[in-house]
């Protein structure tokens, strides 16, 4: 997950002309370079970017630099396209003053689609500079991507939510990933299998040498993934996996229950009312969708139905926090126990 930064670090090269359409006017722009400026990797790297041998001579340009704060801009405008390698473009925008900058192809189309271009490439709307990774790019106020770097931004001035604190049916945020939705403290039984194989090519085979199993306290979530952040998606998605998950068809949900030992949410975001027995809901669900995957593939030589059962065994095996999970433990993870 990226952020937004406060300060800006401007590097700027020796004026280049540009032409204005559809005046076809040469307008003198500044090739900048924006990058974070608290960033010393960002700073340097910039600061080399400036520095551009003149054509024909042994001479060497420095160019310029300062620094401002990272306020909305207006005013962009479209003057020319960049194609990268790997498929990729930017289309290279005069930023107010007299500045060229790159902005990315899916940053101009929120544009278009949410406050739309004028006539010669002037796109509406304010934006500001944001880091993604090891890029700096662009991205319109009040998109979803601007939105999203913005409550990370607040959350990381928030404490990590204390684990006994955390309430069943609750929805939290953290600083990184999508939102979760908290279903309870569970105990559950953890099988890993250590694998030998024999044979070779496609003759191989594998059984299970020696198992590890241990109980631990863990605790339950409801996941979604993609790009889903809204409170309403996690609800929608939960509803139908636990209302409809028995037809084996959860992929259509895009979320999943999961077994943590750790997390890092920092605030509450929404919130629903939780049947008391969720937690055998979800483990019965997660049986019935494995019972199912392995008879459907009992024949395939690269399924191993021990695999896949230690595999899901958290899940599988789960109960409320408080109860010896053993005692409701399946009769094939005893029969694996056992051998």
């Amino acid at each position: 997950m990226g952020h937004i930064p406060k300060k800006l670090f401007v590097a700027l090269r020796r004026p280049i002309d540009v032409v204005i359409k559809p005046e076809k006017t040469k307008v003198k722009v500044l090739p900048a370079f924006v990058v974070p400026a608290n960033s010393t990797n960002f700073v340097r790297s910039a600061n080399g970017w400036r520095r551009q041998h003149i054509y024909g001579s042994r001479e060497q340009s420095e160019g310029t630099s300062f620094t401002i704060n990272n306020d909305p801009i207006s005013g962009l405008r479209v003057v020319g396209l960049s194609r990268r390698s790997g498929g990729g473009r930017a289309y290279k925008v005069i930023c107010p003053p007299n500045h060229l900058v790159d902005l990315r192809e899916d940053v101009l189309l929120d544009a278009i689609y949410n406050t739309g271009i004028d006539v010669g490439g002037k796109i509406k709307g304010e934006f500001v500079w944001s880091v993604n990774g090891s890029q700096m790019r662009l991205i319109r106020v009040g998109s979803l991507e601007h939105a999203e770097l913005s409550t990370c931004e607040d959350l990381k001035g928030l404490k990590r939510i204390s684990m006994k604190d955390l309430k069943v049916g609750s929805i939290y945020r953290g600083i990184t990933g999508p939102p979760q939705l908290f279903l309870g403290p569970v105990s559950t039984i953890f099988i890993k299998a250590t694998w030998t194989y024999t044979g070779g090519g496609l003759a191989t085979t594998r059984t299970i040498s020696s198992l590890e199993s241990y109980k631990k306290k863990t605790m339950l979530w409801y996941t979604i993934y993609g790009n889903r952040t809204k409170t309403e998606e996690i609800v929608g998605s939960f509803d139908g996996y636990v209302n409809r998950a028995f037809d084996n068809s959860t992929d259509k949900y895009y979320g999943k229950p999961q077994i943590l030992a750790g997390h890092s949410m920092r605030k509450e975001i929404g919130s629903i009312e939780i049947p008391d027995d969720i937690v055998y809901t979800i483990r019965d669900i997660k049986r019935n969708e494995v019972m199912l995957y392995i008879q459907a593939n009992a024949n395939h030589r690269y399924n191993s139905e021990d695999s896949i059962l230690c595999l899901n065994s958290p899940i599988m095996n789960m109960v409320p926090y408080g109860m010896d999970p053993v005692d409701q433990m399946m009769r094939e993870y005893e029969r694996i126990l056992d051998m």
